[in-house]
């Protein structure tokens, strides 16, 4: 999974599920956890560890399986650490290539999963983009006629930017709560653990202000401090103002301050391949692409007792 850069352990996300319940076998672990915010795919298997045997990983999804479905789930998905503010994900490709924060699952976790009947259910990519491309050139048009209208774009660096917490988190709560697998994160765990890992980082925030001055948007990133690229990490814009041109004028800012940075590339990490809009770049101007997924089993027998909050 994605390797956390503090010594705040992403395991303390476990006491706000609804049901957590560690297994071993071997070498191998696992969380078997239940979040009812995620409507969907409610049960799911989080914090993998799988550095045994396939005959080791094999007893332990059987052993999780078979609890999932004692509590009345017949899908068990992941790997996913209680919701997508928390690792999720396995590598299933460009193992050689190092982005932060990173799947550090080995291709082997990945066929076992299949072998034991695991099917894709969510993919995701990463790759490095040129800054020189057609789809920013076109977004400055959008930039140039928001700042006509008193949008304004501002930057904001390291604390300055982890300042703005607050504006992040409640624009992260409205762009994201439709999307798949999200659930709802109490600020206290936003504040705590997810932001954890990124305070040592030199984060660099674009933010789009409204002409009310309202904060509707923001992408931010930092240099890949396993690399030498630049990382897009998250960006978001408010529903009320999306499809209006914001994000695509926060890409044209952002790129800008990138590139007087030094770079001429950057890397959109993570980006579904599912969500809406989704659009790659041109084939010639992405390289050192990364892809990613999360895994589903459909299982039999589901239908068993209720359970408890908090129960282990």
């Amino acid at each position: 999974m994605e390797k956390e850069s503090s010594e705040i352990s992403e395991r303390d996300i476990l006491r706000f599920s609804d049901y957590a319940e560690w297994f071993r076998e071997g070498s191998c672990e696992a969380c078997l956890i239940v979040n009812r915010g995620i409507s969907e795919h409610p049960c799911m298997f989080g914090f993998p560890k799988l550095d045994g045997s396939f005959s080791e990983t094999g007893r332990l999804f059987e052993r999780m399986e078979r609890r999932a479905a004692e509590l009345g789930f017949s899908e068990l998905m992941g790997p996913v650490n209680y919701c997508t503010w928390m690792s999720y994900r396995f590598a299933i490709s460009g193992f050689s290539i190092h982005y932060f924060p990173d799947c550090e699952n080995s291709p082997e976790a990945v066929d076992w999963l299949r072998r034991l009947h695991y099917r894709e259910l969510y993919s995701y990519r990463s790759a490095a983009v040129l800054i020189d491309n057609p789809l920013l050139q076109r977004a400055a048009e959008s930039y140039r006629s928001l700042l006509s209208e008193g949008y304004r774009f501002l930057e904001y660096r390291g604390e300055e930017a982890l300042g703005l917490a607050g504006e992040i988190y409640e624009i992260s709560r409205d762009a994201f709560s439709a999307a798949l697998l999200y659930s709802e994160l109490p600020r206290e765990a936003f504040d705590r653990i997810y932001l954890s890992r990124f305070r040592s980082l030199p984060l660099v925030l674009a933010a789009a202000f409204s002409p009310e001055g309202e904060m509707i948007g923001y992408i931010y990133g930092y240099p890949n401090p396993l690399g030498t690229e630049f990382i897009s990490k998250t960006s978001a814009v408010k529903k009320r103002f999306q499809k209006h041109g914001v994000y695509a004028a926060l890409l044209c800012f952002g790129s800008e301050l990138v590139r007087r940075a030094g770079y001429h590339e950057i890397v959109y990490h993570f980006q579904c391949e599912q969500k809406p809009g989704f659009r790659r770049f041109p084939e010639q101007y992405e390289s050192r692409e990364k892809r990613y997924a999360v895994f589903s089993k459909s299982l039999r027998g589901g239908g068993g007792q209720e359970i408890q909050r908090g129960e282990l």
